[in-house]
């Protein structure tokens, strides 16, 4: 919400639109855990982004979403070898999980978005 005020539910029929690669996270239900992607912002990268719900961060879709984590980065990146995006610095989980993916935070912005609130500016680069 910080990022656009738009609430998740108000987001995902938005992100059905975007190019790129889309994917969809089921829990052991089949039903969507969450969703996330990258979108094109040149020939070599890509912003990539996340869009989860309360399933996504308990066990055992937590621990699952993390182990397989890598294979996934390594798909996204044979899209654009270069991933990027901002995440809100309250978002801990997020930032937590980024760093054990190899994200690296190359700047802060104090008053970022809708809310204007920190965000953190990441980049992944593939490993060649």
């Amino acid at each position: 919400m910080a990022i656009s005020g738009l609430t998740p539910e108000e987001r995902l029929p938005e992100v059905r639109l975007y190019p790129g690669i889309l994917c969809t996270i089921l829990d052991n239900a089949d039903l969507p855990a969450g969703m996330f992607g990258v979108v094109p912002t040149d020939d070599l990268a890509g912003a990539v982004w996340l869009l989860g719900s309360e399933a996504l961060v308990r066990d055992p879709l937590r621990r699952q979403f993390i182990r397989e984590g890598r294979s996934w980065l390594d798909r996204l990146h044979a899209f654009r070898p270069l991933l990027h995006n901002v995440v809100d610095e309250r978002n801990t989980l997020h930032v937590h999980w980024l760093k054990k993916l190899g994200f690296v935070f190359i700047k802060r912005h104090p008053a970022y978005g809708y809310e204007q609130r920190p965000f953190l500016e990441f980049v992944r680069l593939r490993h060649v």
